[in-house]
């Protein structure tokens, strides 16, 4: 029996898989090492998410990181480009969060970004409170006296942290800003903090949970303004003039995304090249 080869493909048809990851790693690679800043549509909640929180400096601010690890790929970026803008307008910065993640991961992201000033500022202007036990019973206490939590997350007594001096409840906080990724955490934020009038809220979500918090915002309702995954995080970034992590990743992605476009164009080209052959 005689078996017939295929007919080896020519030209266009004949690209070695290898060039293709290969350009792939350097489309991606190269914004993640120096992004490049391709241009981004800022949303209208993002834009007044950035509007809402600079208004004015000197304001006192709350990042509840109720997030597990699986979340910090979307929220990450955002944490580090909120902490960067109330570095900027000289924010005071409470950490805190009913996930018992919150502590470490709030110590991550202030090292990144105070780092430099952690000896003279922490406990200045930035403190960890870290983990707060008891889910919704936990909020409601903390909203009614914050200084219920009785340390911080690396055992400091908030007698001995001076800016808690000024903070004895939730009201003494203009924004309690809540990152999540499911929504459990924010409609308990909503109950305990901002429907008895305690602060007003902010949220950085992932894109799955953003769609189900729309309904919620308003200028007159629960969450002022709100920020999505890793587009909302870029478009802080480019807001703020820091760009970062998500402008990097988004520069990626459309880079990626070009080349993709590129090879299915040469594809079709060489399919119409051999077609006109025979």
């Amino acid at each position: 029996m005689n078996l017939q080869s295929k007919p080896k493909k020519k030209g266009l048809l004949n690209i070695d898989s290898r060039i293709i990851w290969l350009l792939l790693l350097f489309f991606v690679g190269i914004p993640l090492v120096r992004p490049i800043g391709i241009p981004i549509t800022v949303s209208q909640n993002t834009r007044d998410f950035y509007e809402i929180l600079t208004e004015q400096s000197g304001i006192t601010i709350a990042l509840a990181l109720d997030t597990d690890p699986a979340g910090l790929a979307e929220l990450g970026p955002q944490i580090s480009a909120i902490l960067k803008i109330a570095r900027d307008y000289n924010f005071k910065v409470v950490m805190v969060g009913w996930n018992n993640n919150a502590g470490m991961f709030a110590n991550t992201y202030l090292t990144e970004v105070f780092s430099d000033v952690w000896n003279s500022e922490y406990g200045i202007t930035f403190v960890n409170l870290g983990y707060v036990p008891g889910g919704e019973t936990g909020m409601k206490q903390f909203a009614e006296d914050v200084w219920s939590v009785g340390q911080d997350h690396y055992g400091t007594q908030l007698e001995n942290i001076p800016m808690m001096k000024d903070i004895r409840t939730a009201s003494d906080i203009d924004y309690l800003i809540e990152f999540c990724w499911n929504l459990d955490y924010p409609n308990s934020i909503m109950r305990q903090f901002t429907a008895p009038g305690y602060t007003k809220m902010l949220a950085a979500s992932t894109a799955l949970v953003y769609p189900a918090l729309l309904p919620f915002i308003g200028p007159e309702l629960p969450i002022k303004s709100a920020i999505k995954g890793m587009d909302g995080a870029a478009m802080l970034e480019l807001l703020s003039k820091h760009p970062g992590l998500a402008i990097a990743g988004t520069d990626a992605q459309s880079l990626a995304h070009i080349l993709i476009i590129i090879f299915i164009a040469i594809g079709n080209f060489g399919l119409f090249l051999q077609k006109e052959e025979t």
